[in-house]
């Protein structure tokens, strides 16, 4: 069996919140097979992206991970020192950022910007940075990439500057991608050849690939294997075809309602209330009082996320006895 690139263990990550230590996000745990993409999915505000930047640890100051561990590759990240850390980021581990217009500098050209990461941590001459470039930029699809590296970041469109972030963060092979909503964005013509190339990648280099994002049709159309977080806990975890073919937690199910189906039938359907804010995550099922499916049993105390039964993990007292599958009619049972 392959050895996960990465694994994230129990991961749990506090803020400081007037004097005190916040739980944001708890006991999250997944693993990132080589070439696999796996998505991380849920509402705004359900603890992906801080996810995300504890693994890397850029949660700045004012935040901490008080448990769990990060291994990529075997070594914990969480043990190394800043001046270790410093050399993963950007290295051997890339993250793409929400939004290219604000992750570029404006100031400098996009060749210039691309150059500068792989003279950091490859100690290239200039010569050697610039050719690996344009390389970069030609992989991602940028047309005349040897006439562009001089442009600024206003010259290209969304989706152009785009190829750019994910250029620059494949010009040091990176074996870990993390791209955080990466086509929010754009419109759905360049989203579908972003992800594309992230799927190209994934397969030609055999990176792992944790694309962070709220969009289901992103997850269906790309991914391998859906993490889903709710209110900063993994309540379902499983290969993409078994999510969308059958949902085992009622918060995966309600997400499967608000997609429209392709043949029309059925409505869109929300789901009723909002997430607890940290200060009032409850210790009984984070989800029971937006859950149509609740019992009493379901407040009795915490939930620990359990073996799904084909594989994967669910966070649900009654995930044996609920079949949350869309009926013929385009609703779930």
């Amino acid at each position: 069996m392959t050895t996960p690139l990465l694994s994230v263990r129990d991961l749990t990550v506090e803020f400081a919140v007037r004097g005190s230590w916040q739980p944001v996000v708890t006991d999250v745990s997944f693993d990132v097979m080589p070439g696999q993409v796996v998505a991380l999915v849920g509402e705004s505000g359900s603890g992906k992206s801080v996810s995300c930047f504890a693994l890397l640890r850029l949660h700045g100051d004012s935040g901490r991970t008080s448990r769990g561990e990060v291994l990529f590759d075997g070594r914990d990240l969480l043990s190394l020192s800043e001046r270790e850390m410093a050399d993963v980021r950007g290295n051997e581990i890339s993250m793409i950022f929400q939004e290219p217009m604000t992750s570029l500098n404006p100031a400098f050209t996009v060749g210039s910007q691309i150059a500068e990461v792989v003279r950091r941590h490859r100690g290239a001459s200039r010569a050697e940075a610039r050719k690996r470039a344009i390389e970069v930029l030609d992989l991602v699809g940028i047309p005349r990439a040897a006439s562009r590296i001089g442009d600024y970041p206003h010259q290209f469109s969304g989706g152009m500057r785009q190829r750019v972030m994910i250029a620059m963060a494949l010009a040091t092979d990176p074996r870990m991608l993390i791209a955080d909503e990466p086509t929010t964005a754009l419109d759905v013509t360049i989203q579908a050849q972003i992800l594309d190339l992230v799927k190209d990648l994934a397969r030609d280099f055999g990176m792992g690939v944790l694309l962070v994002t709220h969009d289901l049709g992103v997850v269906a159309d790309a991914c391998d294997e859906v993490v889903v977080m709710y209110a900063g806990q993994v309540v379902e975890r499983a290969e993409c075809f078994d999510i969308f073919a059958r949902p085992r937690h009622p918060y995966t199910a309600g997400l499967m309602r608000s997609l429209p189906r392709v043949d029309g039938m059925g409505e869109i359907e929300i789901i009723p209330g909002t997430p607890p804010m940290p200060d009032q995550f409850p210790e009984h099922c984070r989800f029971a009082a937006r859950c149509p499916h609740a019992v009493a049993a379901c407040e009795a105390g915490p939930v620990a996320l359990e073996p799904r039964v084909n594989g994967g993990a669910v966070r649900c007292v009654r995930t044996l006895e609920l079949d949350l599958r869309r009926t013929p009619e385009g609703s779930l049972a």
